[in-house]
């Protein structure tokens, strides 16, 4: 059994997206998927428990629920994200992270 600081991130990200959806704060699943650009059903293991994401999404997924990458993963506060950071990225339909990039060599 894997082992680490991500060893129960799904059931931890599982818990997140219950408690945002639980306090009323929480995106609807069909609205994160159209913000990442991926299936419904893909949030829908997330949500619950089936299947995590690459922990490289980790913040592109907190960014389209409008929360810390940090709260998300391991429910380290603050958890959610300035007003001024949400107008920065703005409603737009799609969030992206930070790039990746690849040696030539």
């Amino acid at each position: 059994m894997p082992s680490g600081p991500l060893t129960g991130l799904a059931k931890r990200l599982s818990d997140r997206l219950y408690e945002l959806r639980a306090g009323g704060e929480g995106v609807k699943q069909r609205e994160i998927a159209e913000r990442l650009g991926i299936s419904e059903s893909a949030v829908s293991y997330w949500a619950s428990g089936v299947n995590q994401p690459e922990c490289e999404r980790i913040p592109e997924i907190a960014y389209a629920i409008g929360v810390y990458p940090a709260w998300l993963a391991w429910g380290h506060e603050p958890k959610e994200l300035g007003e001024s950071l949400r107008a920065e990225r703005g409603p737009g339909p799609r969030v992206t992270g930070p790039q990746r990039t690849r040696d030539a060599g």
